[in-house]
C-alpha cells in the first residue's frame, strides 16, 4: 500500500511538473517574439531592452559591444526602413541559467528580400533573460 502510495504521489508530481513546463514558453522564444515586435515598430528602446548592458552583436557590418554599440547597428537596420516579416526558430534549448536559440530570418527593407541567420545567447541574471551574445548574417 505505502509503495503503490509513493508511486500515486511521484507520477503526480512528474505530471504537474511537466503540465507546468509544457504551459510556459521557452526564454528564447518569448524573446524572439518580443524582439520582432519591438523590431518592426522600430522602437530601439524596447530591443535594447532585451540586451545586458555588455552584450555582443556580430554582424557583416561588425562586432558592436554594449547597449550604445548596438544602438547604432538598429538604427542603421531602421534608416533603411527594415521589417523582420519572419524568424523562424530552428533549434532553441535552455536550462536554468543560460539559453540559446538559432533559425532564420526574413527581413524586407523596402522591395528587397534578406534571407539571415541568427544565433543568441540568453543568461538569466537577477530573475530575467537577457541577450548577452546575438550573431545576425544575411545567407544567399
Amino acid at each position: 500500500m505505502r509503495s503503490r502510495c509513493l508511486f500515486l504521489c511521484a507520477a503526480l508530481i512528474v505530471t504537474t511538473s511537466t503540465q507546468d513546463r509544457a504551459g510556459a514558453e521557452e526564454p528564447v522564444s518569448l524573446i524572439r517574439n518580443e524582439y520582432r515586435q519591438a523590431y518592426n515598430l522600430h522602437n530601439a528602446e524596447s530591443v535594447l531592452a532585451l540586451y545586458a548592458d555588455d552584450a555582443v552583436l556580430l554582424s557583416e557590418a561588425g562586432v558592436f559591444s554594449g547597449k550604445s554599440e548596438i544602438r547604432k547597428w538598429l538604427q542603421i537596420a531602421f534608416d533603411q526602413g527594415s521589417v523582420l516579416e519572419s524568424i523562424t526558430a530552428i533549434r532553441e534549448k535552455s536550462g536554468s541559467t543560460i539559453a540559446y536559440g538559432t533559425g532564420r530570418t526574413k527581413r524586407l527593407v523596402g522591395q528587397e528580400v534578406h534571407l539571415g541567420r541568427y544565433l543568441i545567447v540568453l543568461e538569466k541574471r537577477r530573475g530575467k533573460w537577457t541577450i548577452v551574445e546575438h550573431a545576425s548574417f544575411n545567407v544567399h
